[in-house]
């Protein structure tokens, strides 16, 4: 039975990279960002898995499966529009970050990277 994605992901130069799903242990084949490798017979790391996702390989990826790119513009919608401007000004006015707010009311800000 064929793989349900084509592509699966594999850290390999310090980036985890997208590969054709098919390609097994000790192969080479190429990223979808052009990089040629060989399949390792090991598992990566779980230090590896923790890599960086190549942005190249990310970006050919979405289009094939159809997904926006990342980050996505924040939009408004009914709610957002109705609520308090702090809140949606937070969003607007910090590029690439997000404000989350904790149940107990504390709103912290972070970098996309770490949400």
């Amino acid at each position: 039975m064929p793989p349900l994605r084509p592509f699966r992901w594999l850290p390999y130069d310090r980036r985890r990279h997208a590969v054709n799903a098919e390609a097994r242990d000790n192969e080479t084949t190429t990223t979808l960002c052009d990089e040629k490798l060989t399949i390792p017979a090991t598992p990566a790391t779980r230090e590896e898995w923790c890599w960086p996702t190549c942005s190249a390989c990310d970006a050919a990826w979405r289009a094939v499966e159809g997904i926006p790119p990342f980050p996505r513009r924040p939009t408004t919608t009914s709610r957002t529009a109705s609520t308090a401007g702090t809140r949606r000004n937070a969003h607007a006015s910090v590029r690439g970050n997000v404000a989350v707010k904790h149940r107990s009311g504390t709103s912290v800000e972070a970098a996309m990277s770490e949400v």
